[in-house]
């Protein structure tokens, strides 16, 4: 029997890299990768052999589809509006890209878009913005028939980017930095291990015979709230850092700071999906590896 195809854009990243693996050791689908020439592949380069690959500023978005039926389309991709890049390019990663990819879907006839969305209200950032209007998009797009978007929470794990907040944060304590200025921390976040919203992507596909053809969304985090100050803590604690100080208000607070976000899992409970890694399991494998990466004794 044919393997469904799996289009996913932004699988040189550290979700959508995460996913895809997990996507080819399954071994019931067959993978394909839009990416650009430029994309380092170096999450991915021992899976190239059981992929395709389609480099967008060669081939074009419509490549993948003139390959062959693609029934389901994955956006990992993303530009979260850190450093110099600017509003032009945070906008073309998580709004005209996806867009574009959206039509492409559309016009070629697949079954499913299923989106890597944010739970940030709009108004935090451009990246929230962005990802916002493209959620308002896709849900009154007329295909494919199946949308769905999975509104992510604070997701870590190892070998996750460095500007992330929870890998920021043990990096400095795995390093033993004398000091970490932080806002007062009594925002409260939900923070979800890596490999379980992996495990959420894989039950929205493996469910989509399942779906009401139309639009939809779902949460995904761990369902618990936990303030950035008690996050901070623990992971001094378990580190055993002695040294760093932690100066909690040396950094205000950003306009529009979002001070409570912790998803709701009702609808996404329905298909039998719930986390199964503690906030502090996680965050003992993220600084084993820390420690690991950088040649770090326990």
């Amino acid at each position: 029997m044919t393997k469904p195809t799996i289009l996913i854009a932004g699988a040189t990243g550290y979700l959508g890299s995460r996913l895809l693996r997990s996507l080819v050791e399954s071994g019931q689908y067959d993978c394909a990768v839009l990416k650009r020439c430029t994309s380092s592949l170096d999450r991915i380069d021992d899976l190239l052999p059981a992929i395709r690959t389609f480099d967008i500023d060669r081939d074009g978005l419509a490549a993948p589809f003139d390959a062959g039926p693609v029934e389901i389309i994955v956006n990992c991709a993303t530009n979260y509006g850190r450093g110099p890049t600017g509003r032009e390019a945070t906008i073309a990663a998580n709004l005209t890209f996806p867009l574009g990819l959206l039509d492409a879907a559309n016009r070629h006839g697949a079954a499913m878009f299923v989106q890597a969305d944010t739970s940030l209200p709009p108004d935090v950032s451009d990246y929230a913005l962005a990802k916002h209007q493209f959620g308002q998009w896709l849900d009154r797009s007329a295909g494919p028939a199946l949308r769905v978007r999975l509104r992510l929470e604070h997701f870590f794990g190892p070998g996750d980017d460095a500007s992330k907040f929870v890998a920021y944060v043990i990096n400095t304590m795995v390093t033993s930095a004398p000091k970490l200025p932080l806002t007062p921390g009594d925002q409260l976040r939900d923070f979800v291990y890596v490999d379980d919203v992996v495990d959420a992507f894989r039950t929205v596909i493996e469910s989509r015979r399942d779906f009401e053809p139309g639009a939809h969304q779902f949460p995904v985090g761990s369902g618990v709230g936990t303030r950035i100050r008690d996050l901070v803590t623990t992971v001094k604690q378990l580190t055993d850092n002695q040294t760093t100080d932690i100066d909690f208000g040396a950094v205000a607070y950003r306009d529009n700071e979002v001070m409570r976000s912790v998803a709701d899992l009702t609808n996404i409970s329905h298909l039998a999906w719930r986390p199964q890694t503690s906030l502090e399991d996680g965050l003992r494998q993220t600084i084993d590896f820390e420690r690991q990466r950088l040649g770090r004794v326990a």
